[in-house]
C-alpha cells in the first residue's frame, strides 16, 4: 500500500504557513530560492461540509505524489499547503491572505464550493495569483473571476441545461426545482423555466431551500410546496447536507417521482448521508464514471487510488484531473516559473496539443472555462453508483 506523502496534519500546515509569511518574498513569487513548487489551498477539512473537500484534496494528492515520486517537475517537488477554514468565509479570506502574503505561492488550487471561492477570488485577482480549479461552477464565479480564474469542471448553466434536457426527454414534463435562497437561486428558476419550455416540459414549482440548518418543520413546509404541484421529477440544487435532508423528508412522504441532485452535493458524500434512502436518486457528475469504463483518465485514477489504499469517487477523480492539468501548465511554464508564465502556459492547453486521457480540456486566452462534460448516475440499493 502506497502512503501519500503530502498529507501532514492541518496544524503543521498552519505553522508552516506562518513561517513562510515571515520569509521575505522573492522578486518573482513562486520561482526563486526554492526547489519546490508551492501551491496554496483553504478548505473545510473539519465539520459537516468536509467530506467533499477532503475527497477532492485526496484525489489531487494522488497525482501530485506520483509526480513527486518521479522527480517532480523540472526537478522541483510540488507542495500543497492546505489550511482548514471550516467553511467559514471569514477564515477563507484570512487563510488566503496569509498564503498570498508568504510571497512564495505560485498558485491557489482546488478551493471547494461557491461561497469559499467567491471569498478568496478577489484576493487572488488583486495579487495576480492564478486561482485554479475551484470545485464550483456558479455563474457568479465566472462573472467576477477575471484572468486569474481557471476552471476544469462544467459550469452551472451547462449542468442545468444537460439535466433538464434529459429529464424532458424522458417524458418527465412536470418538474419542481429546489434552489438556494439567493440571487443565483432565483435566476436558476427563470433559466429552468426557459430551458424546460424549449425541451417540451414545464417548471411547475420553484421553491427556495431553508439551507443546511433547516428545522424539521421547515423541511416539511418545503416538501409541501414541492409536492403541491404534483411534479414527475424534483431537481435539488444544494450542498450535501441540505440535499440529503430534503431527500429524506420526501422519502418519508412517500414521493414516488424521480429525484435529481446536482453535482455540488457530491456523489459519495450524498450516498453516505442517505444510506438506504438514497436508492434511485440520480446525481449529475462533471467527470467520467470513476468505478469502471474505458476512459483512460478514470482507469489511471482507479489504479492510483488502489495503490494508495483509497476508494474512488467522482469528487476524487475531479481533484485528480485538476492536478494533472495544472502539472501540465507547470511543465510548460519552464524551469523558472512565475505566476504570469503559468497563466500563459495554462492558456495554451487544449485538445489539439494535450490529451488528459479521454477528458476534454480547452483553455485559451479568451476562455478559461476548461470543460463542458456532464453526465448522470444513480445510487443503487447498495449505496453504489450505476451509470
Amino acid at each position: 500500500m502506497r502512503k501519500l506523502s503530502a498529507t501532514p496534519f492541518v496544524p503543521i500546515l498552519f505553522a508552516l504557513s506562518l513561517s513562510l509569511a515571515a520569509t521575505p518574498a522573492p522578486s518573482h513569487a513562486g520561482d526563486a530560492g526554492t526547489q519546490e513548487i508551492l501551491l496554496g489551498q483553504s478548505l473545510s477539512l473539519s465539520g459537516r461540509w468536509s467530506r467533499n473537500a477532503t475527497l477532492y484534496r485526496q484525489g489531487a494528492l494522488l497525482y501530485f505524489d506520483d509526480i513527486n515520486a518521479a522527480g517532480g517537475i523540472h526537478g522541483r517537488r510540488i507542495r500543497l499547503l492546505t489550511l482548514d477554514d471550516r467553511s467559514n468565509s471569514q477564515l477563507v479570506r484570512s487563510n488566503t491572505a496569509q498564503l498570498i502574503a508568504a510571497g512564495k505561492i505560485l498558485a491557489l488550487f482546488g478551493y471547494s464550493g461557491t461561497a469559499s471561492s467567491l471569498a478568496a477570488l478577489p484576493l487572488a485577482m488583486r495579487a495576480g495569483v492564478p486561482f485554479f480549479a475551484p470545485r464550483a461552477g456558479s455563474p457568479l464565479l465566472h462573472k467576477h473571476g477575471g484572468r486569474m480564474l481557471f476552471t476544469v469542471r462544467a459550469g452551472h448553466r451547462r449542468e442545468l441545461d444537460f439535466l433538464l434536457r434529459q429529464i424532458a426527454g424522458m417524458g418527465l414534463d412536470r418538474v419542481a426545482l429546489l434552489h438556494p435562497d439567493d440571487a443565483q437561486g432565483y435566476a436558476d428558476v427563470s433559466l429552468a423555466a426557459e430551458l424546460l419550455y424549449l425541451y417540451g416540459g414545464n417548471l411547475v414549482a420553484g421553491v427556495p431551500s431553508a439551507g443546511p440548518f433547516a428545522e424539521a418543520f421547515e423541511l416539511e413546509e418545503i416538501a409541501d410546496a414541492l409536492l403541491r404541484s404534483a411534479p414527475k421529477a424534483i431537481l435539488i440544487n444544494g450542498d450535501v447536507v441540505s440535499s440529503a435532508a430534503i431527500i429524506r423528508t420526501l422519502r418519508a412522504r412517500r414521493y414516488a417521482g424521480v429525484m435529481y441532485a446536482m453535482s455540488q452535493a457530491g456523489g459519495k458524500a450524498l450516498a453516505e448521508q442517505l444510506g438506504e434512502m438514497g436508492k434511485g436518486v440520480a446525481v449529475t457528475q462533471t467527470v467520467p464514471f470513476p468505478w469502471r469504463g474505458s476512459a483512460r483518465i478514470a482507469v489511471e485514477y482507479r489504479e492510483a487510488a488502489k495503490a494508495a489504499g483509497d476508494l474512488p469517487s467522482f469528487v476524487g477523480l475531479e481533484g485528480y484531473i485538476a492536478a494533472k492539468v495544472l502539472c501540465e501548465g507547470l511543465r510548460r511554464s519552464g524551469r523558472q516559473p512565475t505566476r504570469e508564465k503559468l497563466v500563459q502556459a495554462l492558456e495554451s492547453i487544449n485538445d489539439r496539443n494535450y490529451d488528459v486521457g479521454g477528458f476534454s480540456i480547452n483553455f485559451s486566452a479568451s476562455s478559461h472555462d476548461g470543460s463542458q462534460y456532464v453526465d448522470t448516475s444513480a445510487i443503487s440499493h447498495s449505496g453504489a453508483f450505476v451509470n
